[in-house]
């Protein structure tokens, strides 16, 4: 034995659960982990697995094996509000162990039922009951062999005895007398029942420098744990693990030896396990495909482009084109989802906007009512919003009134069969609160900390860096670091497996909805459905003032999209229209004026108002400084090729959307469709580095 395995650590995440528990990230302690040549880690967060798959997956760039572990809080009862929240250790032998203390950990954050209280909490009773893919042991001086009473002591003491090879006891190497006895305490138990001492860390922090980081923060915040004094909260490799058993003299070092050898013997009862990332979209039909197939049949009727002269040559065609893509995707469930949640809106008088993003390009969107917008009047692609050269998790984006989201929301969370969750989000600490929090624990005078935040930016912030070293060291430990938890404003998951087994639950005072332990990006890696309710002021605005009006509710189709009258209004005054209320305000007098106007109809004789804005909506944009003064004096560019400028015409001759890039690749390049939108995701991607 040259090494151990450290499995009772925290990180910033146990600040989603208590205040302000550490400042280091997960992967300084990974990090550290590999460089010390360790083989398996655990990170064990109180009463959370935030970002485990993060964490997981950092393990794995470091070579380690990730333990999926928590400290978790357990109480006696739940029929009564008592605080006796005693910590334990918890650890999944495997998947279906993973799933079990997932499942055990979402339960502990029930609200109705007195499982939350003040923490999150599970009941001894459950505990005894959990199977053999579950590993426990029992944690720092705040567990039940120091805290509990003589019965719950006793309770616990038969459950280490029954599962002895699953359950340790825990001594740790703080060198406190609470500490020394209670290591003498569980030696004791552990010679009279034949149980298996392990040595833990109860790690917060990488060094004695975010150690004080940890400081500084917590007195900013008024925060102070009194029962840390004379602790040692660093990460410790084997040899200074050693050395702090020495210096603690508490027990025999053979048995010291003998309980670190044990923490690679648990690492060794770990399973290692892979996520599912397939596409995980909730089924509502057992017979989805005739369903939609029905349901695009209603729609060709409603809409009435059955009527249209070219309903063979291009409508018909288009349908059948993404009917196939939408099945070669297994992309319809999705499909059918949110045309349900639509449908549902408008029978109760909620009416969702008209469409946004790449969904607007799918008629077969326009047809299920998912979108009022027809692709094929529009002259819309449908490949840069699925193809099946690029198979990719669907995504539609919805905005609804603001007043009537909760109950769209509220929908969702009803429908049979679906399990959901809000998003969580992480609030953390920002540069310049980093800044005057160490610098009030260092005792900088103000005159100077006002300085520094008035006038820090990108650009100078090296030469402050080293104008004041040991300013920016703590600050540069404590900045970005995660205080509190909350949930995305608009994200939701909707998925066809239990999210509390698979990802973890948890729940908050500010919200009545489970919100998930895993954030934005994890979810988005492993292939759950996210809807995004969006609230937009606009679409309020529109449908209540045409119910104020006694009119019908205005939609694309039934509206004069070149009525001169009407954007000569927003020439004047763009209050409400949304983009455009801010600084593109003044940007749209000069794109409407009669003398831009005047030469777009020279050079385009097929100009359309809607046509002009929707380029100006992209002029206004960072991208569009290149032809923004160009196209607002109606300036064609002639790029040399008749073809060309035919095809960039509608923007008069300046390439502004993704789509004509597609659309270029394809027609000039010989690209399809499918292969076209590839490249233009890596043009995308180039642009937003």
């Amino acid at each position: 034995m040259s090494n151990y395995t450290v499995l009772h650590c925290h990180t910033e995440l146990s600040n989603g659960t208590t205040n302000i528990d550490s400042v280091t990230k997960y992967e300084d302690y990974i990090k550290r982990a590999s460089e010390l040549g360790m083989k398996a880690i655990a990170i064990t967060e109180h009463g959370n697995i935030l970002s485990f798959l993060k964490k997981k997956e950092c393990c794995e760039k470091y070579g380690l094996k990730y333990i999926h572990g928590i400290e978790a809080y357990l109480t006696e009862t739940i029929d009564t509000k008592i605080r006796d929240n005693y910590h334990c250790c918890l650890y999944a032998r495997n998947w279906e162990g993973v799933k079990e203390l997932n499942k055990l950990i979402s339960n502990s954050y029930n609200r109705n039922d007195n499982h939350f209280y003040y923490t999150p909490r599970i009941l001894i009773d459950d505990l005894f009951k959990t199977s053999d893919n579950i590993i426990v042991a029992s944690a720092c001086l705040g567990g039940v062999f120091n805290k509990g009473n003589d019965k719950v002591k006793k309770r616990m003491l038969d459950f280490f005895i029954k599962n002895k090879d699953r359950c340790f006891l825990e001594i740790q190497h703080h060198n406190v007398k609470d500490q020394i006895e209670y290591n003498k305490y569980l030696f004791k138990l552990s010679q009279e029942y034949g149980l298996k001492l392990v040595t833990n860390t109860d790690t917060h922090c990488l060094d004695k420098k975010h150690v004080k980081g940890r400081d500084i923060l917590q007195r900013a915040k008024n925060i102070r744990f009194d029962n840390e004094d004379g602790w040692d909260l660093t990460f410790k490799s084997y040899d200074e693990l050693i050395e702090s058993y020495k210096q603690q003299n508490s027990l025999p070092m053979f048995v010291i030896l003998e309980a670190m050898e044990n923490t690679n013997r648990i690492a060794d009862m770990i399973e290692e396990f892979t996520m599912d990332k397939s596409y995980k979209y909730p089924k509502l039909y057992d017979n989805s495909e005739d369903v939609l197939k029905q349901k695009i049949n209603e729609g060709v009727i409603r809409t009435g482009i059955d009527k249209l002269p070219n309903y063979e040559t291009e409508y018909l065609p288009r349908i059948y084109s993404e009917l196939e893509t939408y099945k070669h995707n297994g992309a319809v469930d999705f499909l059918l989802l949110d045309e349900n949640i639509k449908t549902w809106g408008r029978e109760h008088d909620i009416y969702p906007g008209y469409s946004r993003g790449s969904c607007s390009g799918s008629l077969i969107c326009y047809l299920l009512g998912i979108t009022d917008v027809d692709s094929v009047l529009h002259k819309l692609n449908f490949e840069r919003f699925m193809n099946t050269e690029r198979v990719s998790l669907a995504d539609i984006d919805t905005d609804w009134q603001p007043n009537q989201r909760e109950a769209i929301k509220d929908y969702v969370y009803s429908i049979e069969g679906l399990y959901c969750a809000d998003i969580i989000t992480f609030n953390t600490v920002a540069l310049k609160g980093s800044i005057r929090d160490c610098a009030r624990a260092l005792k900088i005078d103000l005159s100077i900390v006002n300085d520094i935040c008035e006038n820090i930016n990108d650009d100078n912030i090296e030469s402050y860096r080293e104008q004041y070293k040991e300013l920016f060291e703590y600050v540069d430990i404590v900045n970005g670091t995660v205080v509190s938890i909350g949930t995305h404003p608009c994200g939701q998951v909707v998925s066809p497996i239990p999210l509390d087994e698979n990802m973890g639950l948890l729940t908050l005072a500010t919200c009545k909805n489970p919100v998930t332990m895993l954030n934005m990006k994890e979810i988005d890696s492993l292939n759950y459905v996210k809807l995004d309710i969006l609230g937009l002021d606009n679409i309020q605005i529109i449908n209540e003032t045409c119910k104020l009006a006694g009119i019908e509710r205005l939609t694309p189709q039934n509206v004069d999209d070149n009525d001169e009258a009407v954007w000569q209004s927003i020439k004047e005054d763009t209050l409400g229209i949304f983009q455009w209320d801010g600084s593109g305000s003044y940007y749209i007098k000069d794109l409407f004026s009669d003398e831009t106007i005047k030469r777009i109809k020279e050079v385009y004789p097929d100009f359309r108002y809607i046509d002009l804005m929707a380029c100006g909506n992209g002029a206004i944009r960072p991208a569009g400084a290149s032809y923004r003064d160009e196209l607002a004096q109606g300036i064609f560019r002639d790029n040399g090729h008749k073809a060309l400028n035919d095809l960039l015409a509608p923007t008069l001759g300046y390439l502004v959307y993704q789509e004509q890039i597609i659309a270029f690749l394809n027609q000039f390049c010989g690209y399809t469709m499918g292969e076209a939108d590839i490249v233009r995701r890596g043009f995308a991607r180039f642009l937003a580095c």
